[in-house]
C-alpha cells in the first residue's frame, strides 16, 4: 500500500497520480487532521508493508499518525517537511509567526491573504498560488491551529531509527529544508536534491524520482 497526503493550502489532486493503480491511495489533509473517526478508519484499513508519502503540513502529519497506531512503515518519504523543533526558543519564536498567520486567515480576504502567503521567504524560489482550497475558512485555521510546528514532537531520534526507510526529499533552492536535510544526512537517512523551491507537488523531476524510489514507472500523470 502507498500512501499520499498534500500539504497546507493544497489538495490531493495536486499529485496527478493516474486512477486506477492498485494499492495507491491519495489522502485529503483536512479530513484527517480534523476528523479523529477518519484517522481511526485510516489505521484500521492500514496493511503492511505500507509506504507513507507526504509534502510539507502533509509529511509532519505522518510521524505523529504512525507513532500514535504503532504503524512501522516499509517506506516514508518526506518531502519538505519538518520533523520538529529543537528548543524552547525556537518554538516560541515559531509560534509568533503561526499566531501572525492565523491572524491573517481569520481576518484577511483571500488577495490579501494569498499576497502575504506568496510573498513569505519560504516560497521565494516558487511560483505563487493565486486561489485556496475548495475548504470553508474555518477548516483552514482549525487544521492550521492543529498543525502548528510549535506543538509538534521532534521525531528526529525516530526518524534516526528507521534509518533506510526514511527518504528525505527538498528543493535546492529552499535554504531551510536544504539545512535540515543536512542535519538528517549526517544521521545516515537517505536524502534527495531536486531542482526547485518549496512547493515541489507538480515538479516533474519530484514525479521521476518518486517513481524510482517506489518503482512505479507509471505512477503520475501527464500535466
Amino acid at each position: 500500500m502507498i500512501h499520499f497526503l498534500h500539504g497546507f493550502l493544497g489538495t490531493k489532486n495536486e499529485w496527478n497520480i493516474k486512477e486506477n493503480i492498485p494499492n495507491v491511495y491519495n489522502h485529503g489533509l483536512y479530513d484527517l487532521v480534523l476528523n479523529p473517526h477518519a484517522r481511526q478508519a485510516l489505521a484500521h484499513s492500514i496493511t503492511l508493508p505500507a509506504t507513507f508519502i507526504g509534502y510539507s503540513m502533509g509529511g509532519r502529519f505522518w510521524p505523529s499518525f504512525l507513532l500514535s497506531h504503532h504503524i512501522l512503515p516499509e517506506k516514508i518519504i518526506l518531502i519538505s517537511a519538518h520533523y520538529g523543533l529543537q528548543n524552547l526558543e525556537q518554538r516560541k519564536n515559531r509560534k509568533n509567526f503561526e499566531q501572525q498567520i492565523l491572524q491573517k486567515l481569520a481576518h484577511s480576504a483571500t488577495s490579501e491573504f494569498l499576497h502575504f502567503w506568496n510573498n513569505l521567504p519560504l516560497f521565494a524560489f516558487d511560483q505563487h498560488k493565486d486561489t485556496l482550497p475548495n475548504e470553508s475558512r474555518q477548516t483552514l485555521i482549525d487544521t492550521f491551529e492543529k498543525m502548528q510546528l510549535s506543538l509538534m514532537d521532534n521525531v528526529l531520534d525516530w526518524l534516526k531509527n528507521l534509518g533506510p526507510r526514511v527518504h528525505f526529499i527538498y528543493g535546492k533552492y529552499d535554504k531551510t529544508y536544504a539545512n535540515l536535510a543536512q542535519h538528517l544526512k549526517s544521521l545516515g537517512i537517505k536524502t534527495y536534491e531536486i531542482e526547485g523551491g518549496h512547493r515541489l507537488i507538480g515538479n516533474p523531476k519530484l514525479n521521476t524520482l518518486l517513481s524510482h524510489i517506489l518503482e512505479l514507472p507509471h505512477l503520475f500523470g501527464v500535466h
